[in-house]
């Protein structure tokens, strides 16, 4: 294989190529419709055979589910699950608007919800497609295998599956997301701006925001994108547009009395799982975006693009998993600046604030969750660098890097998806025989039946101190909360005896380092078991009140 000339690289860097492959591209690009629908059939069997209809243990679904029923029972914006209903400031409430919408239908349905969310990953991966073939350039030759190429890794990929049948905000938000993006771009025409299609993408890419906050991002990514295109009237129109869409959320946390948000407080903690950490400093946020820094692509992302391979890429430490990160991110930086040239400034600009705002987040709940809805543009270009680096080899070598590399990587989800095919079958099986807790593990399970127990041998009335406040209230029909995660026992104390009842449940670390602690030495004093059951056992205190009136 010989190495290329001067000349050649900068005549015709990515000749097209000859062959099987120009056939191929000349399929793709006469059928297209016909292979779009048959990559859609093959993402939707794959969510099919991994759907499960419970819902996620995470905790996130069960706060959107009530306030979905709070919005559907006309009580506005509301944690219903707390005691005293308080306002909701955390998340906005775009993803719960879209539930109540699901929920007025179908009398709301936890299985409907799951369901969206296959919907908007089908959405998506046709939306994916209709980006790609728009960024992708020149038709019939390599670049036209692309579309397809990325609809089948995003839609294969385990990560987005497992999400795509969860009532949670990472699949919805992808799908309008990426939609906004295709609308911003669409409205960009030979004839000159289309301003419907420019407002239409801005009034979707707000409503992204509204599904999760890192739509911020987005929105200013489409401003910096007109300034760098000198287009001053769309950058006045976007600019005043994002601020008026922005508004509602701003004016409710303002009226609510929690000025920017109960997410700005929780960003500047530095340890969302213990208290005692204290603030974050200057100093901390640079240490805190190192360290998500190596996780995000030593571990995480490595790891989503050969699942396969997951466990070990998790394991590496120290400098192999800088080694990890050092070329996975160079080969992402590579294609955003490669492709910047081209038509990737506004995805480039999006997916560049969308990563800073993920290194600046939390390092403890670091996971392929918050990388999910990125998934198909950070595919995109690490395609595009991976191309433009074989192609300073070889440009024989260059054509051969799709279809081998499509292939590498669909074996990898592969492997781990058809494994489970058949456990998944039996729980979907067992879970519409009746079991409605099919497929948790012991630990889940001796929570949810706990949490049925306390539903049907307590008061109405009855408050609950729980781990998994939102999803101990979607089973147990109680009022709840979690109590703080501090080493200070009597601000524990403190805190839970507004309660009637005290869960300790296996689920989680944080009990045995916050709450028994706390309770324990009170035991028959204070607190007295009168549930412990489950294979590990969930164990309901009652507590012992000197005063029953006071809580």
């Amino acid at each position: 294989m010989g190495r290329k000339s001067k000349q050649n690289k900068t005549a015709a860097p990515l000749a097209a190529p000859k062959g099987k492959l120009h056939r191929l591209t000349g399929f793709i690009e006469n059928h297209r419709l016909l292979v779009l629908f048959a990559c859609l059939v093959i993402v939707l069997l794959a969510a099919l055979i991994s759907f499960d209809p419970k819902q996620s243990t995470g905790g996130d679904n069960g706060t959107y589910i009530s306030l979905t029923r709070s919005l559907l029972d006309g009580k506005g914006y509301r944690d219903l699950y707390m005691p005293g209903e308080p306002y909701h400031h955390q998340y906005p409430f775009g993803y719960p608007l879209l539930l109540a919408a699901i929920g007025a239908f179908f009398n709301q349905s936890f299985l409907m919800y799951n369901i969206f969310s296959v919907i908007c990953l089908i959405a998506g991966c046709w939306v994916v497609y209709g980006l790609m073939h728009r960024l992708s350039g020149s038709e019939g030759d390599w670049r036209s295998v692309l579309p397809v190429t990325i609809v089948l890794l995003t839609g294969l990929n385990p990560s987005l599956l497992e999400f795509s049948h969860l009532a949670l905000t990472e699949i919805p938000y992808c799908f309008f997301s990426l939609t906004g993006l295709l609308l911003i771009l669409r409205s960009e025409r030979e004839q000159g701006l289309s301003y419907v299609l420019l407002i239409l993408g801005l009034i979707v890419s707000a409503y992204s925001y509204y599904i999760r906050p890192n739509g911020i991002t987005l929105l200013g990514a489409i401003v910096i994108y007109f300034m760098f295109r000198r287009n001053w009237k769309a950058v006045i129109i976007t600019a005043i547009g994002a601020l008026i869409l922005l508004l509602p959320w701003t004016v409710y946390n303002h009226q609510t009395g929690s000025g920017m948000g109960q997410s700005v407080s929780i960003f500047f903690t530095k340890d969302v799982y213990n208290l005692d950490a204290g603030r974050l400093g200057f100093f901390d946020m640079l240490g805190r975006m190192v360290e998500n820094w190596q996780i995000y692509f030593g571990s995480v992302l490595p790891a989503m693009f050969l699942p396969v391979a997951g466990t070990a890429i998790s394991g590496l430490a120290g400098g192999g998993r800088i080694a990890v990160a050092v070329i996975c991110f160079g080969i992402l930086m590579t294609g955003i600046v490669t492709q910047w040239r081209r038509q990737g400034v506004l995805i480039g600009l999006y997916l560049t604030g969308y990563i800073l705002l993920t290194l600046v987040w939390h390092p403890t709940v670091s996971s392929d969750r918050y990388l999910v809805p990125v998934y198909p543009l950070l595919l995109y270009f690490s395609l595009f660098g991976v191309i433009w680096l074989t192609n300073q080899i070889d440009v024989v070598l260059t054509k051969a890097v799709i279809p081998v590399l499509t292939m590498i990587l669909l074996i990898a989800a592969a492997a781990i998806i058809l494994p489970e095919v058949a456990s998944n079958m039996e729980m979907q099986s067992a879970y519409r025989k009746g079991d409605h807790l099919a497929g948790y593990d012991p630990a889940w399970r001796s929570f949810f039946t706990a949490a049925e127990w306390v539903k049907a041998s307590t008061t109405e009335n009855s408050i609950v101190v729980s781990r998994k406040p939102s999803l101990f209230f979607l089973s147990a029909q109680r009022k709840t909360f979690c109590y703080p995660f501090t080493a200070n026992r009597d601000s524990v104390l403190k805190v839970i005896d507004r309660a009637d009842y005290v869960m300790v449940e296996p689920v989680s670390g944080t009990g045995q380092k916050y709450l028994i602690p706390a309770i324990q030495p009170l035991l028959d004093k204070k607190y007295k078991i009168i549930y412990a059951q489950g294979e590990p056992p969930t164990y309901v205190l009652q507590i012992i009140k000197e005063n029953p009136n006071a809580r």
